[in-house]
């Protein structure tokens, strides 16, 4: 089978999964129902850079997934529950391909391809494909954030073009949901340090990537800030943020509250997991640990920012 056929496999598995009766959902859940009034507002009323709801200033998430709503509920005229739903299911999809790309520079074809099959039948990323949410539009930039790292690191010359695609896609997903986008850069430095100790950082080439997010995100980060209703770092970074963190950190017994929903959003592949890893790592060649310690560092980085 050629490089085509592997990568269509997953992807259409994910269409099939992810696509039918996508706009025949009534959108009732708050947080959904919050990006399409949203996103309907910037049609109506022309509030593409700020989004309002209700007349009030709406600072909580950044507008790049209300607009991927509000541009594709232009052909119709109106946000309907199938131009909401898309964008998500859309990422979904992609996501699914943009990890058999990972899987397959990382492990070859057959890894690519179980890697996308894994993905597109996890039953967390198949109710977040069919959600009003920013979540897997967030997550497609990750991934290519990821895989743009992973080629950087494995080129023999400097990688800067790689790096500049990694830093892009950070501040995309920056756009798409806010901070939680960034986690990446925990485990690209993570990753950096071990196999290169504390030098290793300057391979994050971190001055040029910081540049590359705030140009990306500065036409609605400037807006935002501007806005005298109300702060976006009052609002997110404080309240969103680090606010249920300290009080998780005042409830010692609580640290860990949020590992056990990851095994159940990961379901039925959680199952195999420690299976998987020790299969993977045992007898592994240097080349092997190598790609699994970025792997770990990965999903370490996100254990680490949603329990704590």
């Amino acid at each position: 089978m050629n490089r085509t056929g592997w990568l269509l496999l997953p992807v259409l598995l994910a269409a099939a999964l992810f696509l039918p009766a996508l706009g025949g959902r009534t959108i009732y859940i708050s947080d959904e129902a919050r990006y399409a009034l949203l996103a309907r507002n910037m049609i109506e009323r022309g509030h593409w850079l700020v989004p309002h709801i209700g007349g009030d200033v709406h600072l909580e998430k950044p507008p790049l997934f209300m607009w991927a709503i509000a541009v594709l509920s232009l052909i119709p005229g109106d946000v309907t529950e199938l131009t909401a739903a898309l964008p998500a299911a859309v990422s979904g999809i992609a996501g699914v391909g943009v990890t058999f790309l990972l899987g397959r520079r990382l492990f070859g074809p057959a890894g690519g391809l179980l890697a996308g099959i894994v993905l597109a039948t996890t039953s967390g990323y198949f109710s977040l494909a069919r959600a009003v949410l920013a979540d897997m539009t967030m997550t497609l930039f990750i991934v290519c954030s990821v895989w743009a790292f992973w080629s950087a690191v494995e080129t023999s010359g400097s990688g800067v073009r790689a790096m500049l695609a990694c830093y892009a896609c950070l501040g995309l997903a920056l756009s798409a949901k806010g901070p939680a986008g960034l986690t990446p850069l925990l485990a690209f430095a993570a990753f950096l340090v071990t196999e290169d100790g504390w030098r290793g950082l300057t391979r994050l080439r971190l001055p040029m990537g910081i540049a590359i997010i705030a140009l990306i995100a500065s036409p609605w980060a400037i807006a935002f800030a501007l806005q005298r209703e109300a702060s976006y770092l009052h609002t997110v970074l404080r309240d969103d943020y680090l606010g249920p963190h300290v009080a998780k950190w005042q409830r010692v017994s609580e640290l860990f509250f949020a590992a056990g929903p990851l095994g159940v959003k990961f379901l039925p592949w959680s199952l195999f997991l420690p299976a998987a890893v020790w299969f993977g790592c045992r007898d592994a060649d240097a080349a092997t640990r190598r790609k699994f310690r970025l792997l770990t560092c990965w999903a370490l980085a996100y254990v680490v920012v949603i329990t704590l």
